[in-house]
């Protein structure tokens, strides 16, 4: 019997989670230290800026790095990605990163955006899976950092299960 447990963590954690023989196949952000793990190329995604319908971003179809710093930011809880990316890129502009608020999710990152919380950082992704919603725009980001590529991570690919194996063809056969 196959039992998938999904669970979205940070990067660091899933690396932790994968070393520790918690899970037999983490995905997480190219780039993030991971010793002793067999890493594959899996998927890319873009980060996208999203801002309520009423916000003076709203109408722009692309955004930069400094016109997102000057807004007050719904974020991701710190430790993730998205967050630390961002927080660098904020550091490197010698300028604040504004968190008006940290949610669990890029869900509720939407959400709170929707209410006028504040502008969010997120995967495209999610923006393409949440409900079509008026009070909702999506902005491409320009940043380099924005485009990212993900990859699988394994203990060890030769010691995984009949069933973990399988997944991970799957995996890597779904985003060929």
């Amino acid at each position: 019997m196959l039992r998938v447990d999904l669970q979205e963590r940070s990067s660091a954690e899933v690396v932790k989670a994968v070393q520790g023989g918690l899970a037999d196949i983490g995905v997480f952000e190219a780039g993030t230290p991971a010793p002793d793990l067999d890493c594959l190329p899996f998927a890319r995604d873009e980060l996208a800026v999203v801002v309520a319908a009423s916000h003076p971003l709203a109408r722009r179809r692309r955004v930069g790095l400094e016109e997102v710093l000057n807004c007050e930011h719904v974020i991701v809880r710190e430790g993730t990605a998205v967050h630390r990316a961002l927080q660098a890129a904020a550091q490197e502009a010698q300028r604040p990163l504004q968190v008006r608020m940290q949610v669990g999710s890029f869900e509720m990152v939407c959400r709170m955006v929707e209410q006028g919380v504040g502008i969010g950082v997120v995967p495209r992704a999610v923006v393409q899976q949440e409900p079509a919603s008026a009070k909702l725009r999506c902005l491409a980001l320009d940043a380099p950092w924005a485009s990212r590529q993900h990859v699988l991570g394994v203990r060890w690919l030769n010691g995984l299960s009949v069933a973990a194996s399988a997944l991970l063809q799957h995996l890597r056969a779904a985003m060929a």
